[in-house]
């Protein structure tokens, strides 16, 4: 009785081509170098505070409309000892928030946004 050996065919790997580009979409954009925004971000702690922000804040602090998202008014990136400082944070829509940090590439300074007198103060928010 003769073996035959066993031959496996594999399919090759599919390639995902960007339609509009026409590159593989890991060569389309730069990696953003880890700025500790995403473990700050993906924590229990963060996850508590953003919903109390939003809870008792419940409208963007730039337009009035409900807010969805929590923002850092200091980027993280530039300074991670204001992950968590109520001063540094503002509820604000999504449309906002993406205008916002449009401006900001653009070299506009948060206070524009953000003055000083409207931030919130730690006795805005009960932590539950």
């Amino acid at each position: 009785m003769v073996k035959m050996a066993r031959f496996e065919l594999k399919r090759p790997k599919k390639r995902q081509i960007c339609l509009t580009f026409g590159e593989e979409p890991s060569k389309l954009f730069k990696k953003r170098p880890d700025d500790g925004g995403g473990r700050v971000r993906s924590s229990e702690r963060w996850r508590r505070l953003r919903v109390c922000v939003l809870s008792q804040n419940p409208l963007c602090m730039v337009c009035g409309h409900l807010a969805q998202e929590v923002h850092h008014i200091v980027e993280l990136a530039k300074d991670m000892s204001l992950a968590y400082e109520f001063s540094n944070l503002a509820p604000i829509c999504e449309d906002c928030h993406k205008r916002i940090h449009s401006a900001y590439r653009r070299g506009i300074e948060p206070e524009m946004f953000f003055p000083k007198e409207k931030r919130l103060k730690k006795q805005d928010i009960t932590i539950i």
